[in-house]
């Protein structure tokens, strides 16, 4: 009888250990989670206090390589009227140049691309496939595009969620219609 009720022991610890592991996974994705909204939350907070597109330049910048560590930020808009020397929102006369869905995009798009469209991309050369996000920017008769991009081939892929990167596209694309007017 002992060596049964060592064996239900042994398969409940089993079992309590597996439980104590997925709870554990639960609550880092949980606190993933919540460093992610805090993070979007100060950034949308930025964005509704920017007056002009230099200052939407620097906050887009600045908020998307501190926090999600990626290495380039461009913002494509297929019109700016917008006079003077920005470094990251750039006017695209010629978007199939860029990328052949650079205007195209219902939601968030994460690839891994060759070298060549990520220098065609940024304007930056890399020497391993990198990857990108590229973020619709649509409201109204509104269009362009957030590209986001990394050297790691890893960090944007198919399997990463777009919900918070949809989420950004919306609101930037209402800031740039207010700052337009």
């Amino acid at each position: 009888m002992s060596t049964v009720i060592a064996h239900r022991l042994s398969a409940l610890e089993d079992s309590n250990s597996e439980i104590k592991q997925q709870l554990e996974l639960m609550l880092e994705i949980g606190r993933r989670n919540e460093e992610k909204f805090l993070w979007l939350k100060s950034f949308i907070l930025k964005l509704l206090e920017v007056q002009g597109f230099a200052q939407l330049d620097q906050v887009i910048f600045h908020q998307l390589i501190d926090f999600t560590h990626v290495n380039h930020v461009t913002l494509f808009l297929k019109e700016l009227h917008e006079e003077g020397e920005l470094l990251h929102i750039k006017t695209a006369d010629k978007p199939d140049k860029i990328h052949p869905r650079l205007f195209d995009l219902q939601k968030t798009l994460c690839e891994t691309c060759r070298e060549e469209e990520y220098y065609h991309l940024f304007g930056v050369s890399v020497s391993d496939a990198p990857s990108v996000a590229l973020v619709p920017i649509v409201y109204r008769s509104y269009l362009g595009t957030l590209a986001i991009g990394s050297a790691d081939h890893a960090k944007f892929n198919v399997d990463v969620d777009t919900l918070f990167l949809d989420f950004l596209g919306e609101v930037i694309a209402r800031v740039i219609v207010r700052l337009q007017h």
